[in-house]
């Protein structure tokens, strides 16, 4: 079963489930998944995702909790294997896990691997089945994909400045600063080429589209190696 197959499975069997009413407001269920195990060095847990009746497909993620500082250990020890967890996205937190046993929303950081399903990748999914391939959905879902690894990075930033030193915020910062003005110059710049008639067709507007989430994607990564590489 090749990765667009198992996608569109997923897609189509998801089974939402239903969150407190005062998380309901803030979160977008993305699938459901059972628990497997949990691992250190790096923290993350294992996610055990169905893609059909007779196979499973395994999500791998990067825990929030790198050095206590998102989930404590003491709190996963307790989950139980299979127990029911719904991968999910806050409106400003960005990713996680909502765990049906305790109604609690868990911040996880997720891998981002070529051999993997990422829970970004299904919400594009979803919004392709919503919307169909055309130039405007293409352009229109993959902006929403963009914007929600800013959310990623932010948030990992966010919580960066509290434990870095003076010096090595200050330089994380300005490297955030930076980043900002360089995509939004890039912004400009393919702007600007499609109202000059310089740069054509639907080619250019998904191509841009395409290129500013990988983009996004790489910045989140150097973000995350500081988390990786800190303990």
């Amino acid at each position: 079963m090749n990765f667009a197959t198992i996608l569109a499975i997923l897609i189509l069997s998801t089974n939402i489930a239903v969150a407190s009413d005062d998380l309901t407001s803030e979160l977008t269920f993305i699938t459901d998944g059972k628990f497997q195990d949990y691992h250190d060095n790096p923290a993350r847990i294992t996610i055990a995702i169905n893609t059909d009746n007779k196979t499973q497909r395994a999500i791998k993620v990067i825990s929030g909790n790198f050095y206590n500082k998102f989930v404590k250990y003491e709190e996963i020890y307790t989950w139980e294997k299979n127990e029911r967890l719904v991968i999910s996205h806050h409106k400003t937190k960005g990713l996680g896990v909502l765990r049906k046993q305790d109604g609690k929303f868990y911040k996880m950081f997720f891998d981002i691997r070529s051999d993997q399903l990422h829970p970004f990748h299904v919400m594009k999914g979803k919004c392709f089945m919503e919307h169909g391939q055309t130039t405007i959905s293409i352009d229109m879902c993959s902006s929403m994909e963009a914007k929600n690894w800013i959310i990623e990075q932010n948030y990992a930033i966010e919580h960066l400045v509290k434990t870095l030193t003076p010096e090595a915020r200050q330089h994380l910062l300005q490297s955030q600063k930076d980043w900002l003005a360089y995509t939004q110059s890039n912004k400009q710049l393919h702007r600007t080429c499609s109202t000059q008639n310089l740069c054509k067709g639907s080619r250019h507007t998904t191509g841009y589209a395409s290129l500013n989430t990988k983009m996004q994607i790489e910045r989140t990564q150097h973000i995350m190696s500081i988390y990786f590489y800190m303990n």
